[in-house]
């Protein structure tokens, strides 16, 4: 979405404008979500339940008739245009930042997309019986593997110094970061908010390997 966001902007000044007031908005939307957690706690008075039936028990036996319809449709409005807006990112994305335009019509690209998000919708469905917290956590864990690696990626592009390396073998190092960070997480069951850091680190270590290398050649 906050591709789209920057795409619609007419220069610079409004696409950092776009972006900071996001932040903003979704840091409330956070706060929002926190506080509705809370009232829920306080609802059910600590009662032990499955974190990910908590929501949904509550609209299904608390919420009225006519209110419980039109928070459904709400929820579905809202998974249906973030769906939308994220195929459209992710094809814009591959046909104009990859060249993939030159191979694929847009229309393939978006049903490839599509078909990509719905297989990555059925791993929590395969997952839920081994995996012990919630799924929250679960998509957290798995957004956290590149997260590290991305911020990387952009803290050394907004660097002064070059890369010692062409975009490929960089990309090749992102990639190998992401792998690592995956590796590490499920081999150590570390909490996804130490595989940022780890992540970052690991794609920071591997520039600066390389170009110490280039320096000794």
């Amino acid at each position: 979405m906050l591709v789209q966001r920057v795409i619609a902007t007419k220069n610079l000044v409004s696409g950092q404008k776009i972006l900071i007031g996001s932040g903003i908005v979704v840091l409330l939307q956070f706060v929002l979500f926190l506080l509705i957690g809370s009232l829920l706690y306080l609802f059910y008075a600590g009662q032990t339940m499955a974190p990910d039936k908590v929501f949904s028990q509550f609209i299904v036996n608390e919420v009225p008739s006519p209110l419980l319809g039109i928070l459904v449709a709400a929820i579905l409005a809202s998974a249906m245009s973030t769906l939308s807006s994220t195929i459209n990112s992710l094809s814009l994305t591959w046909a104009r930042d990859w060249g993939m335009d030159r191979w694929f019509s847009p229309r393939t690209l978006s049903i490839f997309f599509g078909l990509t998000l719905f297989l990555s919708s059925l791993v929590p469905y395969f997952l839920i019986q081994t995996w012990e917290k919630g799924i929250l956590e679960m998509g957290l864990t798995i957004f956290s593997y590149t997260l590290g690696p991305s911020i990387a990626v952009f803290f050394l592009a907004k660097g002064k110094a070059e890369l010692p390396v062409s975009s490929f073998v960089f990309s090749v190092f992102f990639l190998t970061s992401i792998l690592l960070t995956v590796a590490i997480g499920l081999g150590f069951k570390i909490a996804f908010t130490l595989l940022i850091p780890i992540g970052f680190g690991i794609q920071i270590f591997l520039v600066q390997i390389s170009r110490f290398a280039v320096k000794k050649n």
